[in-house]
């Protein structure tokens, strides 16, 4: 599985504050370096891939002062952040689209527990339920996403799991340019129209714990 983390934009009303990577986790450890600790501690095997942008010459001397992004970690720079959308980072890692994908953001908060139930075998799914919510829900019929779109009342997260079987069809949604400036949201809604069947993966349901799928 491959790991793609966009970070190459600031959070609205954070310009000032920098890249959103660099914000600070806790004392200790940026966000970057949280997101990198706890994903290969849950998926070893995994590769991580960061989108960067806003901010770039402060991130990247970040990133060579830490050895261990040295093996686990690619960074791909967009130098349209500022102009283009979540459609236009996808066509950027086009290369890395070659496997099942778990998408998040720069500013996504994880810990060990979030990924506690998560199982790959169930397909593509979408996090829902977390406290650092998008103002984007869905319609969940069947235990199926239906539709996405603002507003509705089961809130997504920031983390999206696209199965092996799905990649295809989103690899062709995002060699048109003029998806470009597409939200994730709006390239998922596309994918279901195309035939993917996209879960809920519920961040607070209380089920029985599953082992993480390496």
């Amino acid at each position: 599985m491959n790991i793609i983390i966009f970070g190459d934009k600031y959070q609205k009303g954070m310009k000032s504050k920098g890249v959103t990577g660099l914000l600070k986790h806790n004392k200790a450890e940026t966000i970057i370096d949280h997101q990198y600790k706890t994903l290969t501690k849950i998926f070893p095997s995994s590769k991580i891939i960061y989108v960067y942008g806003f901010d770039d010459k402060k991130f990247i001397s970040h990133i060579n002062k830490k050895k261990y992004t040295q093996k686990k970690l690619t960074t791909i720079y967009n130098p349209y952040y500022d102009t283009k959308n979540t459609g236009f980072n996808l066509r950027l890692v086009d290369e890395f689209l070659n496997d099942d994908i778990l998408f998040m953001f720069g500013y996504s908060k994880l810990n060990l527990n979030l990924f506690k139930r998560f199982n790959r075998k169930m397909g593509s799914q979408i996090f829902i339920g977390n406290k650092n919510n998008y103002n984007v829900g869905c319609i969940i019929v069947d235990d199926t996403i239906t539709n996405i779109s603002p507003d509705l009342t089961h809130k997504l997260s920031d983390i999206f799991y696209i199965s092996h079987s799905d990649i295809k069809i989103l690899k062709n949604i995002t060699k048109d340019k003029s998806k470009d400036n597409y939200f994730m949201f709006e390239i998922i809604n596309q994918m279901i129209e195309l035939g993917s069947i996209i879960k809920p993966y519920q961040i607070n349901a209380n089920k029985k714990n599953v082992n993480y799928v390496k």
